[in-house]
């Protein structure tokens, strides 16, 4: 940029526009002599692994199931248009919840079918080993400009390296960067599970995500709930920093298919009925 109006961008120490964002996204910038506006957006494509992050709700089938398990419950419905089914489980329906609600006292069983929004975001910032188990809560990203790992064996809490959620064999979450070669990974995970430093290559290492399966997420909403966008600074002149939205990419707004869609148990679309 130049002219009498406006100014190039100034950069933090030790970035420029070729490192200011990682491998896979794209340096944006909008600078003039008043303000500084440097933004990393998404252009490598998710892997097809990837499943969104974004809230999740339940719907609930009628008590109309067997306890014994000799009549299946019906169906719980479909998940509202584009959205995504992550799993279905059976439940017990109790008339005196006093004391718990289980199959020894439940007098039907009924079907309960888990959704995510379609519109989660497939790639994420994460800034340490916990922030996997944060984006499979509903966290959104932030791709701050100048703050990711660029020089490696850097400890967490200091820079962000992109990672997608993956859904597990076991329906658990886990997850893995989005280019462990150039883009980097956390590792060396302390036993407190907080701290760990970055690096570029080596071996794939996932980071760990919902020690429940994914279906007994949020299991008590009664709406969902739309998932939280953090804001956060960007490059600014001086160091100074400037919030602004987080910016989502090309590709973590389109629909791709989950590890399921895989093996062929597609969400299906459609009218939700009741939220649990």
């Amino acid at each position: 940029m130049g002219g009498w109006f406006s100014s190039s961008c100034k950069y933090n120490s030790g970035f420029n526009k070729n490192n200011a964002c990682p491998p896979g996204f794209l340096t944006e910038e909008s600078c003039s002599w008043f303000s500084t506006k440097i933004e990393c957006k998404l252009t490598k494509e998710p892997s097809a692994d990837a499943v969104p992050v974004s809230a999740r709700y339940n719907l609930v089938g009628d008590c109309d199931g067997d306890v014994g398990g000799s009549t299946a419950p019906s169906s719980a419905g479909q998940c509202q248009g584009g959205d995504r089914e992550l799993g279905t489980r059976t439940s017990p329906c109790c008339s005196n919840v006093f004391g718990g609600c289980t199959s020894s006292n439940a007098y039907a069983m009924k079907e309960i079918k888990t959704c995510a929004d379609g519109n989660g975001d497939l790639v994420f910032d994460v800034w340490g080993p916990q922030g996997c188990k944060d984006k499979a809560s509903g966290l959104s990203n932030n791709f701050a400009a100048q703050q990711w790992c660029k020089d490696g064996n850097t400890r967490s809490g200091n820079c962000w390296i992109p990672y997608s959620l993956q859904l597990n064999d076991d329906d658990s979450t886990s997850c893995f960067p989005l280019d462990k070669d150039r883009s980097g990974q956390w590792t060396d995970v302390s036993i407190d599970g907080w701290t760990a430093t970055s690096k570029f290559g080596g071996s794939l290492e996932t980071l760990e995500g919902s020690s429940a399966p994914i279906s007994d997420f949020k299991n008590a909403w009664e709406e969902p709930v739309t998932a939280q966008v953090k804001v956060g600074p960007v490059g600014a002149a001086g160091g100074a920093a400037v919030g602004a939205a987080a910016v989502i990419g090309l590709f973590t707004r389109r629909k791709l298919r989950t590890k399921k869609d895989a093996k062929g148990d597609t969400g299906v679309s459609g009218d939700g009925t009741q939220m649990v």
